[in-house]
């Protein structure tokens, strides 16, 4: 069984969200997995991609999650735990960027670096330097090294 690398629950504490990351030695798969009593449950999967940065905010019963992935780009998912289905992601982007924005202190000065965009701020460009979101993530959610 994979450890989850990034765990958020609902707000009801019945389910959550876990972002798995797998198989990294040649080809590392990260699934998005909703947990509930019962089951388990993918709403989303990836191969070739190593997380960088993941966040989900949940609203109610529905839950979006924001992943960064070296190689596979962005993954981005919202699910209604309560009907079992996924909806248009862009319907919750709102109140996912104000839960990042929150929970990571992003400051003015830092958004007007990227226009304003959040998920342009928590993204790697690729460019070789850190960022604060991606280190502040591998602080907060990587227990353990890469495997």
């Amino acid at each position: 069984m994979v450890a989850p690398i990034y765990t958020s629950a609902a707000p009801d504490g019945v389910r959550k969200v876990m972002v798995k990351e797998s198989g990294c030695f040649a080809d590392c798969a990260v699934d998005v997995v909703l947990a509930g009593k019962w089951m388990n449950t993918t709403i989303a999967s990836e191969t070739d991609c190593l997380v960088e940065f993941a966040h989900a905010a949940w609203k109610g019963t529905v839950v979006s999650v924001f992943i960064d992935g070296f190689w596979c780009g962005q993954i981005r998912v919202a699910y209604d735990t309560a009907t079992g289905k996924p909806i248009n992601f862009a319907s919750t982007e709102d109140w996912l960027r104000r839960d990042i924005v929150s929970a990571y202190k992003i400051t003015p000065q830092e958004l007007a670096t990227k226009d304003g965009n959040v998920l342009a701020w928590v993204t790697y460009d690729g460019d070789g330097k850190a960022r604060r979101a991606t280190r502040e993530f591998q602080a907060r959610h990587r227990k353990r090294p890469r495997q």
